[in-house]
Order: C-alpha cells, then structure tokens, then sequence
C-alpha cells in the first residue's frame, strides 16, 4: 500500500496492485509507455559498469538461474538490484503520460514490480474515430492454448506409455535446463470452450512418489527395485509436470515435432478432434479448416454455425485431422488420395448439411418434450 500511495503521489492518474493471473490480461490489453532515458553522468557509468558485470556472470555460469550456486544467484541478485535503482532515477515519464497513464504493480517473489501503461486500450479507437478491426486469426485463442496444451500433455503420457531410452535422454536435457516446453507466461483464456482429460499412465503396482510418509531412503530403495522398463516409465511420469506447451510460440512446437518424431507419436492417434473443439472457432475459420481438407467451403457458408461444426468435425474425424500449428502427421486426404473415398460430386454437400440440420431439429424436439407439461406430468 505504501508503494501504491508514492505512485500516485508521484502523479499516476490510475494505480493497481494485482497478486494473480489477471495481471496479464490487464498487461496485454495497454501499450507499454516508454521513458525517457536520461541518466546523470554517474548513473550512466555505474549502469555501464553493472551490466557489464551482469554480462560476464551469464559468458561464464550461462542464463538459467536453476544451474547457478546460491553464491552466483547472490550475486545477480545484488547486480539487479544496482541496475534496477539507476533505472528507477533515470527513467522519466512526462507530467501528460502520468496524467493518463495506469501503474501496474505486481507482486513477485516478495518483491514488486512496477510497470506504466497508456491508460487506453489498444483496441479503443483507430485514427479517424472509428474503432479497429480485428485481425482475422486462422484459429482463435482459446482453442490454440488449449490445443498445444492438451497435446503436450497427450505427448508426456505417450512416453509414459511407451518408456525406453528417449526418456532418460529427456531426463538428462530437463536436469541442465536444456527441455524448453512450459511456457509459464501465456494469456489467460477466461472462459473454457473445452477440455479434456488425458488420461496419464499409472504402473500396475506403481507407489506414487509425491506426498504421503516416505523420506529419500525409502524412495531410493524402491526406484533401484525397479525393472528398467518400469524405471523408464517413472522417468516419463516425473516430466510429465515439466512439459506442458502453454501456447504456441516457435521453440516449444519445435521441440515437441522433434520429440513426437524419436517417440514415433502421432498426435491423431491420441487425439481425434469433433464437435466440442471446433465449436470454439467462428464460421469463417470452420470453412477455413473445410477448404484444408479439399471439401467445398463455398457450399457450407450459408450454413448455420452449428451445422458448420457438425459437418466439419465429421469430415476432420474422417481425416484424422489436426490443426497445423501442432500437426506431427499430414491428414490422410494429403498423405494419398485414394486412401480415403471421397465423393466427387461436391452436391452432396447438400446431404450433409441437410443431415446437420435434421440432426439439430431432433435434438430441439427432444428438448421440447422434456420441457413439456406432458413430459412432467409423466
């Protein structure tokens, strides 16, 4: 509180303290206001001075604090904190940027982390007063995030399922910080538009090693009383928390291309996508996902948008289809024509959308009579 009062002291026409995810969402909606640098000439030769130390810390003990000793952490840490007082001095923000600018404070760690945003949202109002279209995304965020996290986690039971020497070898890469899958600042999708449970892999008699009464002696004696192929699996279980894909960013897809390729996963054999995933994309991306799978697009766009779901998740169940940002293997219509039949006549279009719509009508029928007095009074 006291922090939040010498922020709007110092002028901050809005001030927020956030202890949570929305923090993100708030972030994301602002455009980062940015200072003027204007250090005296003490300031500029300590900051020089600091980075370069900084600099050397990372040439000789790399970047990723988890391999550091408590003696190197302590001594970044004491770095950060000379750097972060010479910014705080030399960072001026104008008289009219506190005036319509917003204070975001968060905590970490114990500490607080300040940053200053333009109090207008990104997608207030365009130049010429009107109101700024929204980029056409070839699938929406919520069902990217939830896609690429829901594959991760199908990929981590896989191997589970299916141990042997990958595992040690992705045991090795996680121990030296070197297995790049969490990405633990992703944007929040408030509302689910679906999920599901991947069932993760659990040893016949496996004794689980989180929680509950044993210390280190008795977990070591029963790991080293393991068969190797039992020992493998345990090996996949334990990353199963370290690999989880938050959201689609190059190096997390890489890596998980790369590992489903040496597992020989293929994400359409765990994972058949229907109705409740593609529902949570607009008519404009189904008829994108229809085109993808050489069906006719056109004759499905006058379609409602439950029927556009209806007769999409059937044609990509028939496909075995997966989107291609988190694709391992190409739909059967791409791998070879002739391994799936189908229909040259594009008219019969008209038979699956009419069956959509038949469909739909059935279950509103079905819905009026549970909700009838008829149905109540039986």
């Amino acid at each position: 509180e006291a922090i939040k009062s010498e922020q709007t002291e110092a002028g901050w026409s809005e001030v927020e303290l956030f202890d949570g995810d929305y923090f993100w969402d708030r972030k994301a909606d602002h455009s980062l206001l940015r200072p003027t640098w204007k250090p005296t000439k003490r300031d500029a030769k300590a900051h020089e001075k600091a980075t370069g130390e900084l600099e050397t810390v990372f040439e000789n003990h790399g970047e990723n604090n988890w391999q550091w000793s408590d003696r190197v952490t302590k001594r970044v840490a004491k770095i950060n904190a000379r750097i972060e007082k010479i910014e705080a001095r030399a960072n001026i923000y104008s008289d009219k940027q506190k005036s319509g600018g917003l204070a975001l404070l968060r905590y970490v760690n114990g500490a607080v982390e300040l940053h200053y945003l333009s109090a207008k949202t990104k997608t207030s109002e365009a130049k010429g007063g009107k109101a700024e279209k929204k980029a056409d995304q070839p699938f929406s965020n919520a069902f990217v995030e939830q896609v690429t996290r829901t594959s991760g986690q199908a990929l981590m039971a896989h191997l589970c399922h299916n141990p042997g020497r990958l595992n040690r070898v992705l045991a090795i890469m996680a121990m030296n910080g070197a297995l790049d899958g969490v990405e633990g600042f992703i944007k929040s999708v408030r509302k689910e538009k679906f999920s599901h449970d991947i069932a993760m892999p659990e040893l016949e008699d496996r004794t689980p090693m989180r929680g509950g009464d044993r210390n280190q002696a008795e977990l070591l004696t029963y790991l080293l009383g393991l068969t190797d192929e039992e020992l493998d699996a345990e090996i996949g279980y334990a990353l199963l928390p370290r690999y989880e894909i938050g959201w689609a960013h190059g190096g997390a897809i890489e890596s998980f291309r790369a590992i489903a390729e040496a597992a020989n996963f293929n994400l359409a054999d765990a994972w058949t996508f229907g109705e409740e995933e593609l529902s949570s994309l607009n008519g404009k991306q189904l008829l994108r996902v229809v085109s993808s799978l050489d069906r006719d697009a056109d004759a499905l766009a006058k379609s409602s948008k439950k029927e556009k779901v209806i007769v999409t998740a059937r044609y990509a169940q028939e496909q075995r289809w997966t989107p291609d940002f988190i694709r391992t293997h190409e739909p059967i219509a791409r791998q070879t024509t002739k391994a799936l039949t189908i229909r040259e006549d594009e008219s019969d279009m008209a038979d699956e959308i009419t069956a959509a719509a038949e469909q739909l009508a059935q279950e509103q029928a079905e819905l009026a009579d549970t909700a009838s007095p008829e149905a109540d009074a039986s």
